[in-house]
């Protein structure tokens, strides 16, 4: 990679990692609960699958803004 592409990466990550905890904090605050604990993993695959749809919601929503609709 390039110094450019090398930067990027490293802007992107920062901004991950700091956003990251402030939503897990958030959530562990909020829902006091364990999540590598106090979930099964059939439970934990349901959560991921409605966050994934959720997040297909926002996408094709953001789509269709920009589009113009």
């Amino acid at each position: 990679m390039n110094n450019e592409q090398q930067s990027h990466l490293a802007d992107i990550q920062l901004s991950f990692v700091k956003e990251h905890r402030a939503k897990f904090e958030k959530g562990a605050i909020e829902h006091k609960t364990l999540l590598h604990k106090d979930f099964t993993n059939e439970q934990l695959l349901e959560m991921a699958i409605e966050e994934v749809l959720d997040l297909a919601s926002y996408l094709y929503t953001l789509r269709s803004k920009l589009n113009g609709a």
